[in-house]
């Protein structure tokens, strides 16, 4: 699904939510779970490219015993999947740039890679890394939780 399909699609889903919770109606409902599923699998498709083009430039090769909760290691993949899906740089001196240009918090001390909740500028679920560039390729641990 292209950018201009999915944002006709999101539109239509918010329009027959918006009808449903107006009128509470059968059809409505079943037009509006529709629509989320298929919302739900692009969303899924999506994220598989994203992460299958990540794989690429990182490998997350060491992380602590805390994470092994299911939800919290998703999340690190999934923060560390969107910061390096559409990483182009091959070189540690260019991360720099693109911390800045994807709205991620810089470094706090070289070499750690501090994610803001998959990219967004919000204080919440804050999650420290420590990374090795070698090979062309970005060897990356979990540290720290900082918030959430």
């Amino acid at each position: 699904m292209d950018k201009k399909t999915f944002f006709h699609k999101v539109s239509q889903m918010r329009t027959a939510q918006r009808e449903y919770f107006k009128t509470r109606s059968s059809a409505a409902l079943a037009s509006s779970k529709l629509l989320e599923r298929q919302i739900d699998e692009e969303i899924k498709r999506a994220k598989a490219i994203m992460a299958a083009k990540a794989k690429l430039f990182y490998e997350l090769v060491n992380t602590d015993p805390q994470t092994s909760q299911e939800w919290l290691n998703d999340h690190i993949r999934a923060s560390l999947d969107y910061f390096f899906c559409d990483a182009e740089f091959q070189h540690q001196s260019e991360l720099s740039s693109h911390f800045h240009d994807h709205g991620f918090c810089g470094t706090y001390d070289f070499p750690t890679l501090v994610i803001n909740d998959m990219g967004d500028t919000s204080d919440d679920d804050m999650l420290e890394f420590k990374y090795e560039y070698i090979n062309h390729k970005y060897y990356v641990t979990f540290l720290n939780r900082l918030k959430g």
